[in-house]
């Protein structure tokens, strides 16, 4: 199920139902006074496209472990977006070109383990990122460009798993 929300442009919290498996591109781009987004316990979301919450007044998202793809843009210029959380397990395995860049709030950010890969200005102009933190060793190629000077990236240690 797509998601398509036709409410007051005005609203400023939303909730994405858990039959929803995908939030198409541009979805909620116009809604610049959204603050809050919330998924639903158990989400079925596994797609978020290109410019979904562009420019919204987003505080603080949680991405769920459902989701799999965060496309290019998904958060560009959410200037208000100060915390980024993804649920324990998650299944995300790249961060595109430019999903959040000019987040100009984002100050820290974990990045889980399943990330194989961070792309090109993926936290372009994010001014005041000053902690990452990364579960794996993704690709990285210009990821935090025009970011904070103080920025500090730590690698955790590879944990294994038991079988």
């Amino acid at each position: 199920m797509e998601y398509h929300y036709v409410r007051n442009l005005h609203d400023v919290q939303i909730l994405i139902p858990r039959s929803v498996r995908r939030i198409p591109e541009r979805a909620f781009c116009v809604y610049r006074w959204l603050q809050c987004v919330i998924f639903e316990p158990c989400s079925s979301v596994v797609h978020i496209e290109g410019y979904a919450f562009r420019d919204c007044d987003l505080c603080a998202v949680c991405i769920p472990n459902s989701v799999r793809t965060l496309e290019d843009h998904v958060f560009w210029r959410c200037s208000n977006l100060q915390s980024v959380t993804f649920e324990p397990q998650s299944q995300v395995s790249c961060i595109e070109q430019y999903t959040f860049a000019d987040c100009s709030r984002l100050q820290a950010i974990d990045i889980p383990d399943s990330v194989i890969a961070v792309k090109e200005y993926a936290f372009d102009n994010c001014t005041s990122l000053k902690y990452v933190t990364i579960a794996s060793r993704p690709t990285m190629k210009q990821a935090f460009t025009k970011c904070s000077p103080q920025l500090r990236i730590f690698y955790l240690p590879a944990v294994r798993q038991h079988s």
